[in-house]
């Protein structure tokens, strides 16, 4: 259910813009580094009590990271011959 909260978190930024096939892609992204992300930060900071910290923490940066990479795609350089 924490997984699956962080994935929700990080579509809110990209809702309405990113196809289906690239939100497939990004939920299987997404599941894998949420647990990569737990393990590091349950190994180096210690118990996070209900996992807010784990949820929205990893959610809010992958949402800026999705962000980020539509932007940079929709942003293509216009071929301009004269």
């Amino acid at each position: 259910m924490k997984c699956a909260l962080a994935v929700v978190v990080a579509f809110s930024s990209i809702l309405g813009k990113a196809s289906q096939l690239e939100c497939i892609i990004v939920t299987i992204l997404g599941v894998i580094g949420f647990e990569l992300n737990r393990q590091c930060i349950q190994e180096r900071i210690g118990a996070d009590g209900f996992g807010t910290f784990f949820i929205f923490t990893f959610g809010g940066f992958m949402g800026l990271a999705l962000g980020f990479l539509e932007s940079m795609r929709e942003k293509k350089p216009e071929n301009t011959e004269n």
